[in-house]
């Protein structure tokens, strides 16, 4: 949980995408643009929701089992998943973040984006499982070994920075939400 603060000592990146973010971040806080200026750097955690079906392979694995239960009543998930964590937020809290941050009275600063709470790959499956009440097969597959070596087993948003700046909205559990997230996509 402490390895995923708004902090330099936390943040070690595994790819390319997460480097060019740190950049970005540490660009901002040398030149002092927080002080002077409403410059907001927001961490999205695993992000899901509606309008996920353009994101294409990085859509979120909510969707994506959604999509393999419904295709082939089978979902996939890498061997271990029941102790792969991810903080899952619903993308109904990270625009309600971004209006704050552009409307309201929220610090500028560098922030964490998440539930605040983690649960399991695994447990997503399940939640998707149950939700067709079918018999769906959840089925364990060896992870790719391009994606071995910089495979995070544990994302955790912490929330306190986020709360310290001002933002005081409740996020949205993530079981609670992916429940209704599936109804939504069962609907659309």
């Amino acid at each position: 949980y402490n390895g995923f603060r708004e902090d330099e000592s936390c943040e070690s990146p595994l790819n390319v995408y997460g480097f060019s973010k740190l950049l970005v971040d540490n660009w901002i806080r040398k030149a002092g643009f927080f002080k002077s200026n409403s410059i907001y750097s927001l961490r999205y955690f695993n992000v899901y929701g509606m309008g996920e079906e353009n994101k294409g392979s990085m859509s979120s694995p909510v969707y994506k089992f959604y999509n393999q239960a419904l295709d082939s009543k089978e979902i996939k998930v890498f061997e271990g998943s029941d102790s792969f964590y991810r903080d899952f937020v619903s993308v109904d809290d990270v625009i309600n973040v971004n209006l704050q941050c552009a409307f309201d009275n929220i610090t500028p600063g560098i922030y964490n984006v998440g539930s605040g709470k983690k649960i399991s790959f695994l447990n997503v499956a399940n939640i998707v499982q149950e939700f067709f009440e079918k018999n769906i097969k959840i089925t364990n597959i060896r992870m790719p070994d391009n994606l071995s070596d910089r495979y995070q087993s544990n994302t955790h948003g912490n929330l306190i920075e986020l709360r310290k700046a001002g933002y005081k909205e409740k996020m949205i559990d993530p079981e609670i939400g992916i429940k209704k997230y599936l109804l939504d996509l069962s609907q659309a």
